[in-house]
């Protein structure tokens, strides 16, 4: 009887990410050369599908890629002038629609460039900042908030079931990758970036 081996392979985001996988070679030096072995990622360039394969001693495996290329997708690139230009119709959007709105994603690189966003928007938006106009500047009322490595836990926490909640008055989340990692929010439908902190 055959028995698969099925291994899940994370290698994009650093040696210093999961230790552990780098070391998944040395588990399969204790599994009998008969037992199939099957890594799996979403996101590995060809080098590194190559570095998977030698790291888990497979010869001549059996490679099955999917183009990333999604026909419910679209990918568009703007100049990059400044934080105000490129963010600024995203900012009447969301003045216009408020809770009409789509759920936007904004990630920037640096938590600097997180919070003067955030601020940016507060400032556009005064007393429109939260869902009824005028309420309180506490998380449920916010259309707009912010997610980076030094928010606090409960805030962190607070925002993650509020992008969740189809019924909930948050609009745009500007965030630093900190957001993201285990967190599938179901209504999302455009993820913008500060490009220029990328380049």
């Amino acid at each position: 009887m055959n028995v698969y081996f099925i291994v899940c392979f994370i290698s994009c985001r650093g040696d210093d990410f999961r230790v552990e996988f780098s070391r998944l070679g040395e588990v399969r030096s204790l599994i009998p050369k008969d037992v199939n072995v099957m890594a799996l990622t979403a996101t590995a360039t060809r080098s590194l599908r190559g570095a998977v394969c030698k790291t888990l001693g497979m010869d001549n495996p059996v490679v099955v890629t999917v183009s990333p290329d999604k026909t419910n997708m679209v990918f568009s690139v703007a100049h990059f002038e400044s934080l105000e230009t490129t963010f600024r119709p995203t900012m009447e959007k969301l003045k216009h629609e408020r809770t009409n709105m789509q759920r936007t994603l904004i990630f920037c690189k640096s938590q600097e460039t997180c919070a003067q966003l955030y601020l940016m928007f507060k400032f556009f938006l005064r007393e429109e900042f939260t869902q009824p106009k005028g309420y309180p500047d506490l998380p449920q009322f916010r259309l707009v908030d912010m997610f980076m490595s030094g928010t606090h836990p409960s805030v962190k926490e607070s925002i993650t079931s509020l992008i969740q909640s189809p019924t909930s008055n948050l609009r745009v989340l500007i965030c630093t990758v900190a957001f993201g990692m285990g967190v599938n929010p179901p209504d999302v439908r455009a993820v913008l970036t500060d490009i220029e902190t990328y380049i």
